[in-house]
């Protein structure tokens, strides 16, 4: 294989100068900067020094639905100069299959392996400490909980969550599974008391259950234009409650 003379998280999609030009343009359209625009040599050359580029995807690759003027073109020469293109991101509520469609959308080739989001190092770390088919209790979406699955954990659904004309009292929701080794928690777009109260109980019944959040995020910037509580709303609940 060969030598990695380095990694560069790029936190806007520039490459040929093409498309460093109208990237830049773009995102700083509005602003009154004196701005050094690079020649095609000089990016060149600063592409050149990298040989793996670390791409976040909201604000990035993307606006939105909308994909950043000419990315498509930036990633596609990125790959035939042989760099080794990846997507972050710490949304943890979508799938990578999710990132797929949408990318397919924009016209960007990418595979499963190329994204890695919150989601999937929660429980890339819940499998890798407490192995294959160990239980999890997760509040998130279910682009998280299929996150977990896909990496080998068990989810626990109690049933005072799944049936909602249950009449629940203090002492049922008390009862947890004792082998739910972690509680997870992301951005969960259901959540509700019981939820957090299985949530909660859990850490506080189990010793070796630990908390693991995926973001902690404050707000979420939605399509509409509106700001709606983002990942904090959970895990900041859970941990404030569970101790």
């Amino acid at each position: 294989s060969r030598e990695m003379r380095g990694i560069c998280y790029a936190p806007l999609a520039l490459a040929g100068a093409a498309a460093a030009l109208a990237a830049a343009r773009y995102l700083l359209k509005s602003r009154k900067s004196r701005i050094h625009w690079l020649k095609k040599e000089e990016v060149e050359a600063w592409i050149d020094r990298y040989d793996t580029w670390l791409f976040d995807c909201d604000g990035v690759i993307w606006l939105d639905t909308n994909p950043v003027p000419n990315v498509a073109a930036t990633l596609r020469h990125l790959r035939s100069k042989g760099k080794t293109v990846l997507f972050v991101s710490n949304n943890a509520t979508k799938h990578r299959s999710q990132y797929l469609d949408k990318f397919q959308k924009m016209g960007i080739e990418a595979t499963l392996e190329d994204v890695v989001t919150s989601a999937v190092g929660a429980a890339a770390y819940f499998v890798d400490k407490h192995g294959k088919g160990a239980k999890v209790y997760a509040c998130g979406t279910q682009g998280m909980v299929r996150e977990l699955e896909d990496a080998g954990a068990t989810i626990v659904k109690p049933p005072t969550e799944m049936d909602t004309h249950l009449l629940v009292s203090g002492p049922q929701l008390v009862t947890v599974d004792p082998d739910i080794r972690a509680v997870v928690a992301g951005a969960d777009w259901n959540l509700t008391h019981r939820k957090l109260s299985y949530a909660v109980q859990c850490l506080l019944k189990l010793p070796k259950c630990e908390f693991i959040a995926t973001n902690g995020d404050r707000l979420y910037p939605a399509g509409d234009g509106n700001l709606y509580p983002g990942a904090g709303a959970t895990v900041r609940a859970i941990e404030f409650c569970g101790g």
